[in-house]
C-alpha cells in the first residue's frame, strides 16, 4: 500500500549510511556508504558500485577512497551520468533550497558539457551559500573549460582565500 512507501519529503530528508556487501562468483566486496535519497541517487551508486568491484578486471584491495576505488569514466559510461541527473532533478524538484543537489547538478551539466546549464546550477548553489569555495573552483573550472581565462582567474582569486586546500 501507498501508505508503507516513504514520501518524497522523507527521502529527501534521510541519509544512507552504512556498509554495502556484494557477493559475487568469484569474490565479495564490502563497501561503506554514506549519501542522501536511499531510494535514488545514492542506490544508483551503490549497484553501480558493487557491478564494478565484482567485475574480474577490478584489481584494487585494501581500504580505499571512492575515487581510489572505482573508475568514474567507466560509470558515467555505463548510464550513471544520466541516473544521476534524474535523481538530482527530483530532488531539486521537492527542495528547491537543496545547495548539494544544485552542487551535484553543477557537475553533472558539467560532465555533459552543458556549461551553460552547469554555471546556472552553481550561481544557485553560491545564491543559497555565498562563502562555499568548492564551487567557486567548479565555477572556476567551468569557466576553463569554456575557455575563458579571464573568468577562470576571477573564480579562482574568490575561492583562494576561503579554502588553502585549493
Amino acid at each position: 500500500p501507498d501508505a508503507e512507501r516513504p514520501t518524497h519529503c522523507w527521502r529527501l530528508a534521510a541519509e544512507a549510511r552504512g556498509p554495502l556487501e556484494a557477493e559475487g562468483e568469484r569474490r565479495n566486496a564490502t563497501m561503506f556508504l554514506r549519501g542522501i535519497d536511499p531510494y535514488g541517487l545514492t542506490a544508483v551508486i551503490a549497484v553501480r558500485g558493487a557491478q564494478q568491484m565484482l567485475a574480474p578486471a577490478f584489481d584494487r584491495k585494501g581500504v580505499l577512497t571512492p575515487a581510489q576505488a572505482f573508475d568514474a569514466k567507466t560509470f558515467l559510461e555505463s548510464g550513471g551520468l544520466d541516473s544521476a541527473l534524474l535523481s538530482a532533478l527530483r530532488v531539486l524538484a521537492g527542495n528547491q533550497e537543496e545547495a548539494r543537489g544544485w552542487f551535484y547538478l553543477g557537475l553533472i551539466f558539467k560532465k555533459k558539457h552543458l556549461y551553460t546549464h552547469a554555471s546556472t546550477a552553481y550561481e544557485k548553489v553560491l545564491a543559497l551559500k555565498p562563502a562555499s569555495s568548492e564551487t567557486m573552483y567548479e565555477m572556476a573550472s567551468l569557466y576553463a573549460l569554456m575557455g575563458d581565462g579571464e573568468d577562470t582567474v576571477k573564480w579562482l582569486k574568490k575561492a583562494l582565500p576561503l579554502n588553502t586546500e585549493i
